[in-house]
C-alpha cells in the first residue's frame, strides 16, 4: 500500500497521475 502513497509525491506536477493512481486505489478496495 506503500506504492500508491508515495507515488504522488513523485509526480506532484501531474494531477492527472494522481487522478490515475486514485481510479488503481478504488479499484484495489473493490477487488478486496
Amino acid at each position: 500500500m506503500d506504492n500508491w502513497i508515495s507515488a504522488p509525491k513523485l509526480r506532484p506536477y501531474s494531477p492527472f497521475a494522481n487522478l490515475i493512481y486514485f481510479v488503481m486505489e478504488v479499484q484495489l478496495v473493490i477487488v478486496y
